[in-house]
């Protein structure tokens, strides 16, 4: 069950746990919770499987991205449902066509506060943002596309720059 913390019409009060690498059972401090907040998202299934898609292409897969750290990381889908395209749910937008997908000066402070509900399960929320179009931006709060062509990229790349600052 996802969390809907944006005017929807059900009650939902959990997230999903899309992958776990059974870290919590030993030692909280060997393990990363990823948390992915969904962005200019109307439909739950379909950002369910924009992460899913992400997970088993970046963490998944054999020596491939994040493969390295699949015993130590979780991955939760935290569904915030966006009002239309242009009233998103965090406000992020493009200064330029097809490049960096920016936040607004609001965007942080929600992420933080919806971050603050996992308590310490939320050691790096992530941005995914419903766009067939590359882009990503790498800031305290990573930001990435859901591109089929190149989400893969934009989340392997934000990340990194994410996890550099660890």
């Amino acid at each position: 069950m996802l969390i809907s913390a944006y005017d929807d019409d059900d009650d939902d009060t959990n997230n999903v746990l899309i992958y776990g690498g059974n870290c919590h059972t030993s030692s909280q401090s060997e393990c990363l919770d990823i948390v992915m907040f969904s962005e200019s998202y109307r439909s739950r299934e379909r950002f369910e499987n924009d992460v899913n898609d992400l997970v088993d292409k970046c963490v998944l897969q054999y020596e491939v991205g994040l493969n390295f750290l699949k015993y130590h990381i979780n991955i939760r889908a935290y569904f915030v449902k966006s009002r239309s395209t242009s009233e998103t749910a965090f406000g992020l937008h493009r200064e330029e066509e097809f490049r960096s997908i920016l936040p607004s000066s609001w965007t942080y402070e929600k992420v933080r506060k919806l971050c603050e509900i996992e308590g310490d399960r939320c050691d790096l929320p992530v941005l995914l943002m419903n766009t067939p179009f590359y882009g990503g931006y790498g800031d305290e709060i990573p930001i990435v596309s859901s591109s089929p062509t190149s989400g893969r990229t934009s989340f392997l790349h934000e990340i990194g720059h994410a996890l550099g600052d660890f």
